[in-house]
């Protein structure tokens, strides 16, 4: 199942290593699997390079991997966040 997943969304992961532009990787894909049980309607995992502190000069994205119960089953898609957190503190990984 993990490797179904990863497969199906790794076109859509960032390039990895740029400072301002934080991507996720496979790693992301299986904490998010991993947390499911858990989950009732909406699991959201961040990417593990973190967050920055409100106080970073430039502008910083951050990818997340979002995984919704629509209809009975699960959709799971990518998208780009502002990093930028107040001490740099944020949950990585966010269950609903």
């Amino acid at each position: 199942m993990f490797e179904d997943i990863i497969t199906a969304l790794s076109h859509e992961f960032g390039k990895p290593g740029l400072s301002t532009k934080r991507a996720i990787t496979a790693e992301e894909v299986r904490t998010a699997l991993e947390v499911l049980p858990k989950a009732k309607r909406r699991v959201r995992v961040y990417s593990g390079q973190g967050f920055v502190p409100n106080s970073y000069r430039n502008k910083c994205q951050i990818q997340y991997l979002q995984g919704d119960f629509v209809d009975g089953e699960w959709k799971w898609h990518t998208g780009w966040s502002n990093a930028q957190r107040c001490r740099a503190s944020g949950s990585i990984v966010v269950v609903q």
